[in-house]
C-alpha cells in the first residue's frame, strides 16, 4: 500500500497524542543556538529529525549584534506548511513546530538608563492611580489557586522602551500587572514569589530596569521560559505572537493562566476544560481586553486529556530554581488550595500529586494498534493513547 502523504500523517500523529513541543526539544534548540552550531537538528511531529542550515554561518555573516530567535508554529500553521511543502518541495525543516530565525540587529532602546528608570516609575504610578491596578486586584483575588504557587512566568510582554510610544506604554502596563500579580500572590500565600520574563526583543536597558523592579529576564532565544513552567506557576501573557497555550498544553499544567488572545487548537481546548474561568467585564481603562483568568481545577476525579505530558520530566529542574523535581511535583502536600481567603473544603484533599498518579496508570497502558501503514489506529481523538483516569 502506498505510504500516506505527510499532511495526513501529521494530522494522525497529532490526533494520537504526539506532542508538537516537548521539554527535551525546547532545551535542545536553545542549546544548539547557544553553541551556534553549523546546522540545527529540529524535531518533527513524528519524532523524527530535520536539519536546518545555520544561515548566518553559511553566508559568512559575522557582524556585531547578530542574533537568533525561535519561531514557533501553531497547530494549524504547521498543517498548512506541511500541505504546501509537499506541493512545493519545501525543505523538511519548514514542517517542524520550531525553526530558527536570524536577525543582524539587536533591539536597542533609545533611552538612557536614567530616562528609562524615570519612565518606568511614572508608568507604575499611573498604573496604581488610574484604577487598572484595583481592577486587577479585584479579579486576581477571586482565583482559587494552590497555596504553594510561587512563580509568575511572563511571556511576550514586549519591550518597555522600544517600538512605538503606544507599544512602550502597553508593555510597561503589562509588566506592572505582572508585579501586581506577584504582590497579590505573596499577600495571600506568603513567601517569595519569583517573577520570570522572556521576550527575545528585550533590550539591554529593559533587562536592567526589569531586574531593578524584581523581574528576572530569562536569557535565551524564546524557549527557556517554558521550561520554568510547572504546577506551581502562574503564566501571564496578553497578546503573544507565539502559541503560548499550545506549547504549555504539551509540557505542563500550570496553577493558573492569563491570556487574552492566543492561537487555539483541539489540544488547548481540551486543556482548558481542566481550568475554571474567572471573567470580569471589560473596563474602559484596562487595555488588556476582556479580562479572563484561568485556575486549574483540582478534583478527586479528573481525566488526563494529554498523557504525553505526564512523564517524569514534567517538572524538570531549570536554571535558577533550587527545588528538586520531587519537591515541585508535590504540588499539593499539605498546602491545599486557596479560594480567595476562605478555608478549603475538608473533602478537598491534595495528598498525592495527580501527575504522578497518571504516570503510573499511563505506563501500564498497552501500545496502540497500528494499521497497514504503521500509523496508530484512532477511534476518537486520543482516547486509547491517553485515557489515564485519575482516582
Amino acid at each position: 500500500m502506498a505510504s500516506l502523504c505527510p499532511f495526513v500523517m501529521a494530522s494522525r500523529y497529532y490526533d494520537a497524542g504526539c506532542p508538537l513541543f516537548t521539554r527535551d526539544s525546547l532545551q535542545a534548540i536553545e542549546d544548539q543556538l547557544t553553541r551556534d552550531d553549523h546546522a540545527f537538528s529540529l524535531r518533527t511531529i513524528n519524532d523524527g529529525i530535520a536539519e536546518q542550515r545555520n544561515s548566518l554561518q553559511a553566508n559568512n555573516i559575522n557582524v556585531h549584534g547578530k542574533m537568533y530567535h525561535i519561531d514557533f508554529s501553531n497547530y494549524y500553521e504547521l498543517l498548512a506548511t506541511i500541505w504546501h511543502s509537499q506541493l512545493s518541495n519545501w525543505p523538511a525543516f519548514m514542517a517542524c513546530s520550531m525553526i530558527v530565525m536570524s536577525s543582524n540587529e539587536f533591539n536597542q532602546s533609545r533611552y538612557r538608563l536614567k530616562e528609562a528608570r524615570q519612565a518606568f516609575n511614572k508608568s507604575l504610578r499611573d498604573w496604581h492611580e488610574d484604577g487598572k491596578c484595583a481592577l486587577l486586584r479585584e479579579h486576581q483575588a477571586r482565583l482559587r489557586l494552590p497555596r504553594n504557587t510561587n512563580r509568575v512566568v511572563c511571556l511576550a510582554l514586549g519591550d518597555p522602551f522600544s517600538g512605538t510610544k503606544s507599544h512602550q506604554y502597553r508593555s510597561r502596563d503589562q509588566h506592572a500587572a505582572a508585579l501586581t500579580i506577584a504582590e497579590i500572590l505573596q499577600q495571600r500565600f506568603g513567601g517569595l514569589i519569583e517573577i520570570l520574563a522572556q521576550d527575545p526583543c528585550y533590550s539591554t536597558v529593559s533587562k536592567t530596569i526589569l531586574r531593578e523592579q524584581g523581574i528576572e529576564p530569562i536569557a535565551g532565544h524564546g524557549a527557556k521560559a517554558f521550561l520554568a513552567i510547572n504546577s506551581r506557576t502562574f503564566v501571564f501573557t496578553i497578546c503573544p505572537s507565539i502559541p503560548v497555550r499550545q506549547i504549555v498544553a504539551d509540557i505542563a499544567r500550570p496553577a493558573g493562566i492569563h491570556v487574552f488572545i492566543d492561537a487555539d487548537s483541539p489540544r488547548t481546548r481540551r486543556m482548558m476544560q481542566e481550568y475554571e474561568e474567572y471573567r470580569l467585564a471589560p473596563a474602559s481603562n484596562f487595555e488588556f481586553g476582556q479580562m479572563a483568568f484561568y485556575a486549574r481545577k483540582y478534583e478527586r476525579k479528573r481525566s488526563a486529556s494529554l498523557p504525553h505530558i505526564l512523564r517524569s520530566d514534567v517538572d524538570q529542574d531549570v536554571i535558577g530554581v533550587g527545588q528538586s523535581t520531587a519537591e515541585r511535583d508535590d504540588v499539593d502536600s499539605d498546602d491545599g488550595v486557596d479560594d480567595g481567603g476562605e478555608e478549603c473544603d475538608s473533602d478537598f484533599e491534595m495528598g498525592e500529586a495527580p501527575a504522578l498518579v497518571a504516570v503510573a496508570v499511563a505506563k501500564e497502558k498497552p501500545p496502540p494498534e497500528v494499521d497497514e501503514d504503521g500509523m496508530p489506529m484512532i477511534s476518537s481523538s486520543i482516547d486509547h493513547i491517553a485515557a489515564a483516569q485519575l482516582l
